[in-house]
């Protein structure tokens, strides 16, 4: 378990990881967290968290898989600040994570699945 206020993690808020929908539901897992603060650090430029934690209501409302890993706290979806730098910040996110997507809205989808879906 992660207690965000005994040891806060930088250059992400423990907002960020909230369900967007307002429930309030956080799903923190070590390995994601600590995989998203490598993939920031290489980038070494703000990184914009558009999705982490989803309740299952929330997901089926962004189109979520029945199983999206957002679910349960190992999938963040990220965006550069500077939308140039979508390439960039995939190419480092596919160094340290076991499944990144990127998408035509200019964002990248990140997992610690540890392989890629069929």
């Amino acid at each position: 378990m992660i207690d965000w206020d005994a040891e806060p993690i930088p250059n992400f808020t423990l907002w960020e990881a909230q369900c967007k929908c307002g429930c309030g539901l956080i799903m923190l897992v070590s390995t994601t967290l600590d995989t998203l603060h490598l993939v920031r650090q290489e980038y070494a430029k703000p990184i914009v968290v558009t999705s982490w934690t989803r309740c299952k209501r929330w997901n089926e409302k962004q189109g979520g898989t029945a199983t999206s890993y957002h679910m349960n706290g190992k999938a963040v979806d990220i965006k550069p600040e500077d939308k140039n730098d979508i390439d960039l910040l995939a190419t480092i996110a596919e160094k340290h994570f076991g499944y990144v997507k990127q998408y035509a809205g200019g964002w990248v989808h990140v997992d610690i699945r540890g392989e890629r879906p069929c």
